[in-house]
């Protein structure tokens, strides 16, 4: 055993010592061979045209809904993993319908471009464009991500950035326009299915007028001992408190009108804001304008004829202000009558069905 521990490291020694004699020995070689190997890197280096790359990335997600579905156990149920997903995917960007928008793109102009590149300045068609387009992409998946990276290669740095961006806009347009075409088929389905129990709900109703009508059926609730009122009393109170409190506004709001109505138009300029439920914005305005062009008229009137164009123009301003208050005026008024209007026609409304119900109900009784 003990022998054996010691040649191990002899031979060791003996192994190295023979490798750095061969180094010694073919150091001529050795030297020529690195420095012909960096010779020809450095020449092949500085022959090769400059390739720029472009990247972009992709946030790639499978088609899903906001609707979570349920398993036969009544526990949520979520999609299965795809493992070809990442794949197909790749096979979507480099597609005719993908790469040809990136070919139509006005901004690129590729046909014209890879035409004097390429083909000597004969015209080319969209499918070769579209076979040198994909020699130039390069996709790759981001370890542990969804994201995919997009990589055009170019000799011109602009040019492999555009590219990838154009691939990646016309991707995500695909998938826009494709969860667009999706939902737009479910809207229609589900419209569809609507107005189709929409009309069932009709003809069971209308089904159901029918027979109320032939068996003379005027109670909702068959289960009661004595016909349903369709007003209970404290229904009944609470309309007529109401309709006694609309009648009390409207008629308050009639000897407001009538008032207002036998005032000039001065003094109505003045009281009408107190009377109506907050002070009307644009007539302060044009109120306070019209104090201001007064002023101005008055003061021009101190060192000037009428026939002055200054005084004319001032008057003019102030003649303006008048009618835009009289037609804010008048509008006020209109708008009051009109309220008024409402209010009476809502309370004879009100008052109609209620007596109407009544009678039904005594009839019924």
């Amino acid at each position: 055993m003990d022998s054996l521990k010691m040649s191990s490291p002899q031979e060791a020694k003996l192994h190295f010592l023979d490798y750095w004699r061969i180094i010694r020995i073919r150091k001529t070689v050795i030297l020529a061979v690195f420095l012909l190997v960096v010779i020809t890197a450095t020449v092949v280096t500085f022959i090769l045209p400059e390739t720029f790359v472009g990247t972009a990335s992709v946030n790639v997600q499978r088609d899903g809904t906001d609707i979570q579905g349920f398993s036969a156990n009544g526990i949520a149920g979520f999609g299965g993993i795809d493992p070809y997903f990442i794949q197909t995917e790749f096979e979507v960007m480099q597609s005719q319908v993908i790469l040809g928008k990136v070919v139509d793109n006005p901004k690129l102009n590729l046909m014209e471009k890879w035409a004097t590149k390429f083909h000597g300045g004969e015209p080319l068609s969209k499918p070769d464009t579209i076979d040198l387009l994909k020699h130039f992409i390069d996709l790759r998946p981001v370890r542990n991500t969804s994201l995919i990276e997009i990589r055009f290669f170019s000799d011109k740095a602009d040019e492999a950035a555009d590219l990838a961006n154009a691939l990646a806009d016309a991707y995500r347009e695909y998938r826009l326009s494709r969860s667009t075409e999706k939902m737009s088929s479910g809207v229609k389905v589900f419209i569809k299915q609507m107005e189709e129990k929409e009309k069932e709900w009709r003809e069971a109703q209308t089904e159901v007028e029918r027979l109320r009508g032939e068996l003379k059926v005027s109670d909702p609730d068959p289960a009661s001992t004595g016909p349903s009122p369709t007003f209970t009393s404290a229904e009944v109170s609470r309309l007529m408190s109401e309709v006694a409190s609309l009648e009390g506004q409207a008629k308050q709001l009639e000897t407001k009108l009538e008032i207002l109505g036998g005032l000039n138009k001065n003094k109505l300029r003045g009281t009408i804001q107190t009377v109506i439920d907050q002070p009307d914005s644009v007539l302060n305005t044009l109120i306070n304008d019209l104090d201001i062009a007064e002023q101005n008229l008055m003061g021009i009137a101190k060192t000037k004829t009428d026939e002055h164009p200054d005084y004319v123009s001032a008057e003019k301003v102030v003649k303006s202000y008048n009618l835009k208050i009289d037609e804010r005026v008048d509008a006020i008024m209109t708008g009051l009558q009109t309220r008024l209007d409402s209010d009476k026609a809502f309370i004879t409304n009100q008052i109609t069905k209620l007596a109407q119900a009544q009678q039904r109900d005594r009839d019924e009784a």
